[in-house]
């Protein structure tokens, strides 16, 4: 089945699970993000953690191409 073709499954996150997922991706690299975001105020953090994990993940992908919807 090729990507288009693919099932789009939907599920509402909340909020919070959203921040976690994006959290795991963050801690789940190597470079020196998860050690830089301590230095951020706490309730800033998920916010950055956010925009790294996008960024994350459209980089991979861009790398790799590799990545289901």
């Amino acid at each position: 089945m090729s990507v288009a073709q693919s099932p789009v499954i939907h599920k509402n996150y909340s909020l919070d699970e959203a921040f976690d997922y994006c959290a795991t991706i963050t801690n789940a690299h190597y470079e020196n993000f998860p050690v830089a975001s301590l230095f951020l105020p706490e309730e800033k953090r998920p916010y950055i953690q956010a925009i790294y994990a996008f960024s994350r993940v459209a980089d991979d992908f861009a790398d790799e191409r590799d990545r289901s919807p």
